[in-house]
């Protein structure tokens, strides 16, 4: 947008300056290695320039012919030119190759790496007077919409049409052509393997519908570090209010995924039909406690 509507040049006015509250935070929580609670605070940071774009609107300011409109829009874009810096910085130690990219095309000409985090003096947030951004590859390119539709299809029916178990031996005592080598078996996997998956307790906070989906519910589930946005499919088994407050089992290392265009960072485990599913969790029984949000399951 800065290439389209100002002609590639940051503009001067640069008065604006995020939370200060943030760079502290940040730098404490890199310190205690606590790495998840950082990135959050840069994706809180992110999520601000987001709210603030989509409120804003500065493809209608663009068509205005007013004064007040056209300085608004210098202003939007420099806030969001000023968080796209800060961000670039403070994600490099998780995405080096991919900020170093960024910076680049934000018409810097430094290492990244050279740039140090001073909290008592943000300057890394402003620009040079005039500074052009230099158009270049998308760091971050668009997957094809069919890889899109593939991804979204595996994704749904993981998490709403689990498999059907496999039929028992109509006998007692399994029959010697049913066993771990026969047709259609599951693959064993070592311990190592099963200690891949990050099994853990989580708690759910809120839950909703997803519009136009009758299976659908979006949650946000505290999962002791954090507090993730999770899909899954079990609208028909429950509604939203006999959600919240459940403790559940979330796989947490789950890659993302869009369902109806709503990201979900991990999975609810449950087992059954999508009408009659049941969630795999905890119930408090003769008062003992439920184990807390970030427990792993092991």
């Amino acid at each position: 947008m800065i290439e389209k509507y100002l002609g590639g040049e940051i503009p001067e006015i640069q008065e604006l300056e995020p939370d200060s509250v943030m760079l502290p935070l940040y730098q404490s929580d890199m310190e205690n290695m606590h790495f998840a609670l950082a990135l959050n605070v840069i994706w809180g940071l992110i999520g601000l320039a987001n709210t603030h774009i989509d409120k804003s609107e500065p493809w209608q300011l663009a068509k205005s012919n007013e004064e007040e409109d056209r300085e608004l829009l210098k202003k939007v874009l420099v806030f969001s030119a000023q968080v796209l810096k800060a961000s670039a910085v403070l994600l490099s130690p998780f995405m080096p190759t991919k900020m170093q990219m960024i910076w680049e095309q934000l018409g810097h000409t430094e290492p990244l790496e050279s740039v140090r985090i001073d909290i008592t003096n943000p300057d890394f947030f402003m620009y040079e007077k005039g500074q052009k951004i230099v158009r270049g590859p998308a760091p971050f390119p668009r997957i094809e919409t069919e890889k899109i539709k593939a991804k979204k299809a595996a994704s749904a029916a993981a998490i709403i049409q689990p498999s059907p178990p496999a039929p028992l031996p109509e006998s007692e005592g399994l029959r010697k052509d049913v066993g771990r080598d026969a047709p259609g078996a599951p693959e064993l996997i070592s311990i190592d393997d099963f200690m891949k998956v990050d099994l853990r307790v989580g708690k759910i906070l809120q839950a909703e519908r997803v519009p136009k989906s009758d299976k659908l519910v979006k949650m946000k589930i505290d999962i002791g570090a954090e507090i993730r946005q999770i899909v899954g499919g079990i609208g028909k088994a429950y509604s939203p209010e006999e959600l919240v407050g459940r403790t559940v089992v979330v796989v947490a290392n789950l890659k993302p995924a869009k369902l109806m265009g709503i990201e979900s960072q991990g999975m609810v485990l449950a087992a059954g039909d999508v009408n009659t599913l049941k969630l795999a969790g905890f119930d408090a029984v003769d008062g003992a406690s439920l184990p807390a949000p970030g427990t792993r399951v092991k």
